[in-house]
């Protein structure tokens, strides 16, 4: 029989938190155009992972870069395609992946 691990964390499941699970969509109230795609919705693609910190640390200098490179692998964008969000939809998403995988 297999050894449990009692030491490892047990996260609630994302629907368990009122945050957007992976697919769901986070309808934006500015839509924008990056390379000529629109964005009027974006959703999570997965779960973040800890080498996508490692990622960020690397390609980013700043906290707010590093934040804004990770967001964007987690929605499945370019990091230049995020930084074009406007600012009152780019908080709402922070707060949805705070809510979803920080906490």
């Amino acid at each position: 029989m297999p050894e449990k691990n009692e030491g490892a964390a047990q996260a609630p499941q994302d629907s368990d938190k009122g945050a957007p699970v992976v697919g769901e969509p986070i309808t934006l109230k500015h839509s924008y155009k990056v390379h000529g795609v629109e964005f009027a919705e974006v959703s999570f693609k997965r779960r973040p992972k800890a080498k996508d910190t490692i990622e960020a640390h690397n390609l980013a200098s700043t906290d707010a870069e590093r934040e804004l490179v990770l967001i964007a692998k987690v929605l499945g964008m370019k990091p230049d395609e995020l930084q074009e969000m406007d600012l009152a939809d780019y908080n709402t998403v922070l707060r949805e992946f705070q809510k979803a995988f920080l906490s």
